[in-house]
């Protein structure tokens, strides 16, 4: 091994003279090191033409290929697969952190699961017939869709998940903590509207007032019907409505029909080609940075006053991806998408 910590000057000299004839005694006495270690410098120039040290090979793996091919399989085949569960269908006994090593190399992370409506065949088939339907719809097109809907605001509930960087001794850390208070189980139900030019005022529907009767006199009457005539073309609108009870029922839909609305054919659990929850979504990350509403008075207050902070802007970009999210159920065969 002593010929591996020559330099590369020293080395190529070595080369050097004995390509012009010295001997190894005559080497070392001019470089002052041992003829063995001036031996194993020839040696290795003699066979592999060079004077570098080829790379060690370093301890091997202990997972073959084979191995790396199950280890996929099992995880495409359940994504929910547990380690220990994913060691089990090994031949050979290795460790947990082998083992997820392996996985990473993979390429797999263990994340958090995105939470997605539940979509069956038939929502599937629905959605991507409504997608092919519209497929080439153009922005300005889009631009005439009244998009509806209500939402649920939670006093303490947060709309997204935090996350912080910390150490594994800050867990209980107060700044590292999301906090829950109990009054979270206080909430109340809104109803909102847009088109990419203009917002509705926001409608509160109060707990026991929730039927199919109660949506035609508290919301198409007092929220869709000024918001409609609003528009000076208005008889070019389409009003969006999802499928819930209370929006199908035929007495909102022989409401709606007297408005004279003409109404989107929706299909079925498709929040994601909705804009109208991405503003939902902006809305409770704005209350959620404003001071804990602690009462439903100061929540409804606060969801006011982010709704109407939303500017314009927002609107026309909303309703602008419009196209890319019907190509993406077209491209997930009427699947879930990224939206």
């Amino acid at each position: 091994m002593t010929g591996y910590f020559l330099s590369a000057e020293e080395q190529s000299f070595i080369v050097g003279m004995n390509t012009s004839g010295a001997s190894l005694s005559e080497i070392a006495n001019v470089v002052r090191k041992s003829k063995k270690s001036i031996s194993l410098v020839l040696k290795r120039y003699r066979e592999r033409g060079s004077i570098q040290i080829a790379k060690r090979s370093g301890r091997p793996k202990k997972l073959q290929e084979i191995d790396r091919r199950v280890l996929k399989y099992e995880i495409v085949k359940n994504c929910r697969i547990p380690l220990a569960e994913l060691a089990s269908s090994l031949p050979i006994s290795v460790s947990m952190n082998t083992i997820r090593k392996e996985v990473h190399d993979l390429g797999f992370g263990n994340r958090i699961a995105k939470k997605k409506p539940f979509l069956n065949e038939r929502h599937k088939k629905l959605r991507l017939a409504f997608a092919k339907e519209h497929k080439y719809w153009t922005v300005e097109q889009w631009k005439l869709v009244i998009w509806s809907d209500e939402s649920s605001f939670e006093i303490g509930a947060y709309s997204r998940q935090t996350r912080v960087w910390r150490t594994t001794s800050q867990k209980f850390h107060p700044q590292c903590l999301a906090p829950t208070f109990k009054s979270g189980r206080m909430s109340i139900m809104v109803w909102g509207a847009f088109t990419a030019t203009s917002k509705c005022f926001l409608i509160l529907i109060p707990f026991r007032q929730r039927t199919a009767m109660d949506f035609v006199e508290i919301v198409c009457e007092q929220g869709l019907l000024p918001y409609f005539y609003h528009h000076a073309n208005h008889e070019e609108l389409v009003f969006m409505l999802d499928g819930a009870p209370i929006h199908t029922a035929r007495v909102t839909k022989n409401c709606i029909k007297d408005i004279g609305l003409k109404m989107l054919n929706w299909p079925p659990n498709s929040p994601d080609l909705n804009p109208l929850e991405n503003m939902w979504m902006i809305c409770k990350d704005k209350v959620q940075k404003m001071k804990r509403p602690k009462n439903k008075e100061q929540m409804w207050n606060a969801v006011q006053a982010a709704w109407e902070s939303i500017p314009m802007e927002m609107l026309d970009k909303l309703v602008a991806s419009m196209p890319k999210r019907i190509q993406a159920v077209i491209d997930a065969r009427g699947g879930s998408t990224q939206w």
